[in-house]
């Protein structure tokens, strides 16, 4: 193990339409991909094995931390990212990334997320005004921070089923 290479960690579950992006734009950055797949019924497992990701099975047992606790236990890398199959990794965080790892090798970093929905189809939900803007007519983006990015230490796990 090198000092600051990643493991990049995901589920998936029939992401087919969204999984072929996100690993686009993570392949040139990660030095591993773990997807752990949760029962697809689509060609996303597939997807995934194109990109040299590997590929561990896990039921689904509405407990997002057992399964992202598989991916902890299967990744070999310094370091874990998480994503989520429908998130795509802006080109400039790469290399801001490697940067902050260098820099900082013992801390976890939030990354911020651009959660970005159609607006009209959420008629009945709208977040607080000053985390929710419109980018343009009938598109919103929700913002929000998250520890996405830490040092792989075997006593970290996920707990609660979310």
């Amino acid at each position: 193990m090198k000092s600051n290479d990643i493991s990049v960690c995901l589920i998936n579950k029939d992401s087919g339409n969204e999984i072929a992006r996100c690993l686009d734009s993570v392949k040139s950055f990660a030095d591993e991909i773990i997807v752990v797949d949760t029962g697809s019924e689509d060609n996303s497992p597939d997807l995934a094995r194109q990109y040299g990701a590997k590929l561990v099975s896990h039921r689904w047992s509405n407990d997002f931390s057992a399964a992202r606790n598989v991916y902890l236990k299967a990744a070999q890398c310094s370091w874990i990212l998480v994503m989520d199959s429908d998130e795509v990794l802006d080109i400039d965080a790469a290399t801001i990334l490697k940067w902050a790892l260098a820099e900082q090798p013992k801390t976890a970093f939030f990354l911020n997320i651009h959660n970005y929905f159609h607006s009209d189809k959420m008629s009945c939900w709208s977040g607080p005004d000053d985390m929710t803007e419109e980018i343009m007519p009938g598109v919103s983006v929700s913002l929000s921070t998250s520890i996405r990015l830490f040092p792989k230490y075997s006593r970290i796990q996920y707990s609660y089923a979310v």
